[in-house]
């Protein structure tokens, strides 16, 4: 019921639900997530896989993952660096070290 309850409060702080409609906001998603499941990506996720990204590239990342979905296959951490990749090139493979490292050679 926790996590029911940060959704909705997420809701009125956002304007989404009004204050005086709470009750029935909780009542709804505790009746819609009663016999569903969902695991949530965020950017945070991406980041600590792939530090170098900037914060908009890895919503571009989430999305393109989400366009490309494949229920068969899921999302996975590889999946979400995979796209990075593509997307991004090798800098999404390299962390503050490698690039100390480079500057290190030059």
């Amino acid at each position: 019921m926790k996590d029911i309850d940060a959704t909705v409060e997420l809701l009125v702080r956002r304007g989404l639900v009004a204050e005086c409609d709470r009750e029935r906001a909780r009542e709804v998603v505790a009746e819609v997530w009663q016999d569903r499941v969902a695991l949530v990506w965020t950017t945070r996720h991406l980041l600590e896989a792939c530090p170098l990204l900037e914060e908009d590239e890895a919503r571009a990342v989430l999305w393109a993952v989400l366009m490309e979905h494949d229920r068969e296959d899921g999302v996975t951490t590889e999946r979400l660096v995979g796209v990075a990749v593509r997307l991004y090139g090798e800098r999404a493979l390299e962390d503050e070290d490698d690039v100390e490292e480079e500057e290190e050679d030059e």
